[in-house]
């Protein structure tokens, strides 16, 4: 997706205060439909992170998570590359990957709509 920084969420004025912020953030992200792998309490103001969101995909700068509904997994026991090859092409909104082996390992965080993966250099 894009970076972001808390100060301009601030501005965009959904929240009153950085604490306000803050928690809708970690509210959404349990919800799943908005993914971030920073750990919030130690997120400086003007600090940029990488913000996804489940539906908007505009502005792509970064293409380093995607979501698959959570109710895939209730149809699926195991998911399979080719799985994650469909939603990531669907999410990003393209025909093919150069080199799908990045699907491999992938780490996932568990949101109660969605389930997002994501690459992690860390």
């Amino acid at each position: 997706m894009k970076s972001i920084t808390l100060e301009q969420l601030l501005q965009s004025g959904d929240s009153n205060n950085v604490l306000q912020l803050k928690w809708n953030l970690i509210k959404w992200k349990k919800q799943g439909v908005i993914f971030y792998k920073e750990n919030l309490c130690n997120l400086d103001l003007d600090q940029q992170f990488e913000l996804y969101f489940y539906i908007i995909k505009e502005n792509v700068d970064y293409q380093d998570a995607f979501p698959v509904p959570k109710s895939f997994f209730k149809l699926q026991r195991k998911v399979l590359i080719d799985d994650l090859k469909h939603f990531y092409l669907d999410y990003y909104d393209q025909n093919d990957i150069a080199d799908d082996t990045f699907l491999l390992n992938l780490k996932k965080y568990i949101g109660e709509r969605y389930v997002w993966f994501y690459c992690d250099d860390e």
